[in-house]
């Protein structure tokens, strides 16, 4: 598998059971990505903070039923920040 490392952004939405969206924005400079998790449209989000932001320099896959990309070696005080991709090939009529 060829790796450019051209820079890139990616914007992911997950939503939460109420229908309330949390974006997370993902944005590669060619050396690490930045992370920003904005959960500040989540009605039940409580006293937190809105917005997460970390800078990481790795990512794993992992595949199962969905797919998982797990980024590593973030520079904030969480070890790692996990998110989920559903794998819509695996999805059967």
């Amino acid at each position: 598998m060829l790796i450019k490392k051209e820079p890139d952004k990616i914007r992911i939405v997950n939503y939460t059971i109420e229908g309330d969206p949390i974006f997370n924005d993902l944005n590669y400079d060619g050396n690490s990505i930045n992370l920003q998790i904005d959960n500040s449209n989540d009605k039940h989000r409580g006293n937190g903070s809105s917005k997460i932001k970390a800078k990481c320099n790795e990512i794993v896959t992992e595949e199962e039923v969905s797919i998982y990309y797990t980024l590593e070696n973030c520079d904030n005080d969480s070890p790692s920040k996990s998110i989920q991709i559903l794998n819509v090939s695996e999805i059967k009529d």
